[in-house]
């Protein structure tokens, strides 16, 4: 599991960096609005102590992990379900790390608009998925399996998270 979580604090930084240099070209130096992002937990779910903010495993020692992060304004708007698709895969494709094998690329909505959802397989890694909800502030999202039993359950409860988290 340590090397899963290394892999997406990895990703995390180079999200964090190509976005706010991006956003910052863009926006100009105005102030982001400070917003709380509400997330909600289905029962037998908790956020995990000492992880940070926004770190979300089931009960159990063998469950994967949900990741939450918010980062700056994508540098282009966002219009469509397929423009989010294709900048979460530029994203994913410019991190230059093996995620193995896309097997799926969509979107879809949620409570704070379109999300664009990647899922891979990675021999090393198992499954990988990931979330971006572009928003005044991107929601950037990842799930590393635990255990194969429970990561098909863990993976579609995890997307119903991601659907619902919102803005307060």
């Amino acid at each position: 599991m340590v090397r899963c979580s290394a892999m997406v604090a990895g990703i995390l930084a180079v999200f964090v960096a190509a976005v706010h240099f991006a956003g910052c070209s863009r926006r100009g130096t105005s102030a982001l609005q400070k917003r709380t992002l509400l997330v909600d937990i289905p029962p037998g779910w908790h956020e995990e102590p000492g992880e940070g903010t926004h770190v979300y495993r089931r009960d159990g020692a063998d469950s994967g992990y949900l990741h939450i992060s918010l980062q700056p304004p994508l540098p282009q708007s966002v219009t469509s379900g397929a423009e989010a698709e294709a900048q979460l895969q530029n994203l994913l494709d410019n991190l230059g790390m093996p995620l193995g094998e896309r097997v799926l690329l969509t979107h879809t909505d949620g409570a704070v608009g379109t999300i664009a959802v990647a899922v891979y397989k990675s021999p090393e890694r198992g499954l990988l998925q990931f979330w971006m909800i572009p928003s005044d502030a991107t929601i950037f999202a990842s799930y590393n399996m635990g255990n194969l039993e429970t990561a098909k359950q863990e993976m579609s409860e995890a997307h119903e998270i991601m659907k619902n988290v919102r803005w307060e």
